[in-house]
């Protein structure tokens, strides 16, 4: 599954759900509004956001979805604008976390190529936490950007699934 948040003039956005192929999206309202709503809710929502996904994405990009519209990446913010804490990794350590900011809980390190940059989004995950629950903490990845003028995220953050494909 691939989402994003339009700016709509509040802090938090408005989630919209993307189609593989990053042609189509549709307004997640009827399900939840923001990207928060879905993570504070996850085991929920998610297999109702995964329906609109699977609708999108029917048909070669004639998606059977009502209300579908075209993906403008420029109508984007961060996908998840207000967040709670950050971390950081290093390429020399194969995307494994070395830096943790703000927060308590801990985020997790997947085997990844080592010239990419990625966030987690996920669910609480207590301190101290094996790698395994860590992993199934993970609800969204999101690719890093750095650029000259700062960190910045892709428009839209996917699954695992999507992530790994």
């Amino acid at each position: 599954m691939k989402l994003a948040t339009y700016q709509d003039g509040s802090r938090d956005g408005q989630l919209v759900v993307v189609s593989r192929d990053l042609v189509l999206s549709h307004y997640a309202t009827g399900i939840c509004n923001t990207m928060q709503q879905l993570l504070d809710d996850w085991n929920f929502l998610s297999p109702q956001l995964q329906d609109l996904y699977d609708a999108l994405n029917r048909n070669s990009g004639q998606s059977i979805a009502r209300h579908a519209f075209p993906f403008e990446a420029s109508r984007c913010m961060a996908p998840l604008p207000r967040i709670y804490q950050w971390a950081t990794s290093s390429n020399a350590t194969n995307a494994r976390l070395t830096q943790q900011c703000g927060g308590d809980a801990v985020l997790a390190a997947l085997e990844l190529e080592a010239d990419q940059t990625f966030g987690f989004l996920t669910e609480g995950v207590p301190p101290k936490a094996t790698s395994a629950q860590m992993r199934d903490g993970i609800r969204l990845v999101v690719r890093i950007q750095n650029q000259d003028s700062g960190l910045r995220f892709a428009p839209v953050a996917t699954t695992l699934d999507e992530a790994l494909v």
